[in-house]
């Protein structure tokens, strides 16, 4: 279906020249025809979205891009503060503790050939075809930090608990 054009609507119109329409009339028609207008732009908005949201995927990361999306994540999945604090929320920090395994984690979750340079602690590569296994005490923040990541598009994975 082509575009109106001015002449068009005119020659259409001819036709309903003795039609009168109410001021309510006039009103509801103009307002539908916003309404229809309103959607059709939201569902070019909606489609622009999608192709970027796509686009973005198909975008290499680097392990720094990982780290911004996953303490945005942070904040927005998990109930962290997006704000530094200043809503009352805990802000999700990476301590010293765990920067090493979080810079590790960035790595491995955007397939950086970097996170094979690293060992552990037997002196052995990491490899990125296998698997990873976090391990602690409870309460040291495994948890969180892997559903932070769940939302990655790089890599999905499964958090299971070894208590069961």
């Amino acid at each position: 279906m082509g575009t109106k054009t001015l002449e068009s609507c005119e020659e259409l119109n001819a036709g309903y020249a003795d039609v009168q329409l109410t001021q309510l009339e006039t009103a509801q028609a103009l307002y539908e025809a916003r309404m229809r207008k309103y959607y059709a732009l939201e569902s070019l908005q909606q489609l622009e979205q999608k192709r970027r949201a796509f686009a973005e995927m198909e975008r290499k990361w680097n392990h720094e891009d990982m780290k911004q999306h996953v303490l945005r994540v942070a904040a927005v999945r998990l109930g962290y503060s997006a704000n530094d604090g200043r809503d009352g929320k805990p802000v999700f920090t990476i301590d010293a503790q765990n920067e090493r395994v979080f810079h590790l984690l960035c790595l491995y979750f955007t397939s950086d050939p970097d996170f094979e340079t690293f060992t552990d602690k037997n002196g052995k590569h990491y490899s990125l075809d296998k698997g990873i296994f976090l391990m602690g005490n409870v309460g040291r923040g495994k948890t969180d930090m892997m559903r932070v990541f769940a939302g990655n598009q790089r890599q999905s994975f499964v958090v299971t608990s070894t208590r069961e």
